[in-house]
């Protein structure tokens, strides 16, 4: 998953930095991958795929299955971070 969110980034958003970070509770592990790049305007999973656009799709549809959440926060100019919180089993 980090390293799609990665790819993603480096791939759209022009992006000086990329910060990975990995956190872990009793109940969770979260990843946060954050870039200062272009940034988007977040879209809904059909409109993402009818434009062929599938990373963020894929990355949805991985955590859904393992249960966790994703969110996507991103505004153009102003980069995008995305969060994965997957539930420890």
């Amino acid at each position: 998953m980090a390293r799609e969110a990665i790819r993603n980034a480096r791939a759209h958003a022009s992006s000086a930095s990329v910060r990975v970070a990995v956190t872990r509770t009793a109940g969770a592990t979260c990843l946060v991958v954050a870039d200062d790049g272009a940034g988007f305007t977040p879209q809904r999973r059909g409109e993402r795929e009818a434009e062929g656009h599938l990373g963020l799709t894929l990355l949805e549809a991985i955590v859904e299955q393992a249960g966790g959440t994703l969110v996507v926060r991103s505004s153009p100019g102003e980069g995008t971070m995305v969060e994965m919180e997957l539930p420890v089993r």
